[in-house]
């Protein structure tokens, strides 16, 4: 469990950080304005930004089979002849779980985990619902969405947000 946290301040055009404790509960030295931390679920926040943005470019719609925007060999499962769509993973309604079957510390197992693993397991998935139909949680989902989309825009999704 954290026992940390660092906090960023921006005003009037000063910056400065605000620290407290360590980032685990081991012997790890005290957070400083270094500390590496993960941002989890913030970044969902960062990929909904990047399609809102893409739509309203013009370069593709929310209603966009997600296939059509992943690379060669992905392919998501559909449900009774429905796809898929961006929109179905923006808001948690594709029919993917939280995660991918993962062994071990959740954490580590996310940090080996390969697109290559991804794209197999979905090649075996059958969805338990039609996809839109559902609300559930999913983090797998957002992370073929942030793919879908740096794919789309022929760059890494690092590259795409700084851009």
């Amino acid at each position: 469990m954290a026992e940390g946290m660092a906090v960023g301040v921006v005003e009037r055009g000063r910056r400065r950080v605000i620290v407290y404790g360590t980032p685990d509960s081991g012997d790890a030295p005290s957070v400083s304005a270094n500390t590496l931390f993960e941002i989890g679920s913030v970044t969902k926040v960062f990929t909904a930004l990047l399609l809102a943005d893409m739509v309203h470019r013009g370069d593709l719609q929310f209603d966009d089979p997600v296939d059509l925007y992943l690379s060669s060999g992905f392919r998501t499962p559909p449900r009774n002849g429905r796809a898929i769509t961006l929109a179905d993973l923006a808001t948690h309604t594709s029919g993917l779980p939280l995660f991918p079957p993962l062994s071990g510390n959740p954490l580590e197992a996310l940090a080996r985990y390969t697109a290559s693993d991804l794209s197999s397991w979905l090649a075996g998935l059958s969805l338990p619902h039609n996809p839109g139909t559902q609300w559930e949680y999913s983090n797998v989902g957002y992370c073929l969405l942030g793919l879908a989309l740096a794919n789309m825009a022929g760059t890494t999704y690092d590259a795409l947000l700084n851009r």
